[in-house]
């Protein structure tokens, strides 16, 4: 049955997504985006019944002061007029998870797509620290600036993260809460200068926004005004026109993804990741026309790939490269080092008569009718790492290990610094150490790809080929 075209992304998003030169999309994100699992944080309208509850409670205020108690402006209004303060009101909401909330893998795909610059800039009007939890865990250091004060605005790069509310470490005076802060005081400071500076982006994305916000939408009106060809898409799982958010932006059926935020992201990643193979596939091509040698399998081995999506692929040429981050951008990489890999990955898999299945730690079973003959253990020592650099990047790494005492292990190793000269280190059999890579009778076969080549021999004894 097909797709409804609801549930599928726009053209002009899917172009974007993999332009040349990146930085053609903005994200604007609001608390969907951070309801779904394992973020799981409540929405506004939660947060204001809760705390407002609290707050008549804790006799702050009394029943009847605040005209909607499920929307969090008309509470911090209420709070704001009693006590001429915003810390009654930030002090009942889930302030701590708020700081310690947890990526889902929305998050982690936005972050992979930000180190991609495939995206140029995300606005996110929440207070929690996902994106930025996220940014950490993948290794994304000075990659990607955040932004949640004015005093950080001299921090811009190409591509940043802005919380336009505040963040959950900010004072709870600067948090954007009222609504004279969300339509007066927003309207000329900083916020607006730099959502203008961001959302005239080629192609604007909103996901995870329900209640439209005045000044928000202002800005989008004013730019589509000066930009006729600026594209606007809102992504939410609920059918078109239930939206206030929608109808606010005039947002047309066509450019309405009607998706969840992990899975709308799960797609725009699979964009990228697609349009890398591709080319990995051109590399791989090229390659071996270069060296007029036979292709192993390099296509199907590409295709396999596939089935990791951006962030496996990402974490696939971190553990290959013996990159200490997380996630390595393919901008980050030499393209015809990673088709040198898949070269020797289907070599081996075609000369020890098997399959490669990837694992989630950049090693792949090898397996013969799908029972497990050994491990292959991919590392390329980009030109500048001897193998036993190599040998000890990869255990930092934690890519060798007891583990894998019970099957042959297989080291194939790629540009390495004088591969053929030196020979495999003694460390890589496992005689004394108790967290060493195989049994104490077996050795670990430790091959470069001109080795593997020239005599495959010690391959095929080990396997069993």
């Amino acid at each position: 049955m097909p797709e409804s075209s609801a549930n599928l992304l726009p053209t002009e998003l899917l172009a974007a997504i993999v332009a040349d030169g990146g930085g053609r999309v903005a994200l604007v994100l609001g608390a969907g985006c951070s309801f779904e699992p394992p973020t799981v944080l409540p929405l506004a309208r939660d947060c204001a019944e809760d705390a407002h509850r609290r707050l008549v409670a804790d006799s702050v205020l009394t029943e009847g002061e605040c005209a909607d108690p499920r929307d969090l402006s008309a509470v911090a209004d209420a709070v704001f007029a009693k006590t001429g303060s915003q810390q009654e009101i930030v002090r009942r909401l889930p302030v701590v998870k708020f700081q310690n909330a947890s990526p889902n893998e929305g998050h982690k795909l936005l972050c992979a797509l930000l180190r991609e610059r495939a995206i140029g800039s995300t606005l996110t009007l929440n207070f929690d620290l996902a994106i930025s939890h996220g940014l950490a865990a993948m290794g994304a250091a000075g990659d990607i600036a955040v932004i949640s004060s004015p005093t950080q605005l001299a921090d811009l790069g190409a591509s940043n993260v802005i919380h336009l509310h505040a963040d959950a470490n900010a004072s709870p005076e600067t948090w954007i809460l009222r609504t004279d802060q969300l339509e007066t005081l927003w309207r000329d400071g900083w916020q607006d200068l730099v959502t203008t500076r961001v959302i005239t982006a080629p192609v604007v994305v909103f996901a995870g926004l329900g209640a439209p916000a005045s000044v928000l939408v202002e800005s989008v009106r004013r730019i589509r005004a000066a930009l006729p060809s600026h594209v606007i898409i809102h992504v939410d799982p609920g059918a078109y026109g239930s939206s206030e958010f929608t109808s606010a932006i005039d947002v047309v059926e066509e450019r309405y993804v009607r998706l969840g935020w992990c899975e709308f992201m799960r797609r725009l990643g699979d964009r990228v990741a697609a349009e890398q193979l591709s080319a990995l596939g051109s590399a791989a091509a090229k390659f071996l026309a270069e060296e007029e040698w036979e292709d192993p399998g390099c296509e199907d081995l590409v295709t396999l790939l596939a089935a990791l999506g951006l962030l496996g692929l990402g974490q696939t040429r971190a553990a290959w490269f013996l990159d200490q981050g997380a996630y390595l951008p393919a901008m980050d990489l030499d393209l015809e080092a990673m088709a040198v890999l898949i070269y020797a990955i289907a070599l081996t898999a075609r000369v020890g008569r098997c399959d490669v299945v990837p694992q989630p730690n950049g090693n792949l079973e090898l397996r013969r009718e799908s029972r497990l003959i050994g491990h292959l253990v991919p590392a390329s020592g980009r030109g500048t790492k001897s193998r036993t650099r190599i040998e000890a990047a990869l255990r930092s790494l934690g890519r060798l290990g007891s583990r894998y005492a019970y099957e042959p292990v297989v080291v194939l190793i790629a540009s390495s610094l004088g591969a053929d000269a030196i020979s495999p280190p003694d460390d890589l059999v496992a005689q004394s150490s108790p967290e060493s890579l195989v049994a104490p009778t077996r050795e670990a076969v430790v091959l470069s790809i001109e080795e593997l080549r020239n005599d495959p021999t010690a391959l095929t004894e080990a396997l069993g080929a």
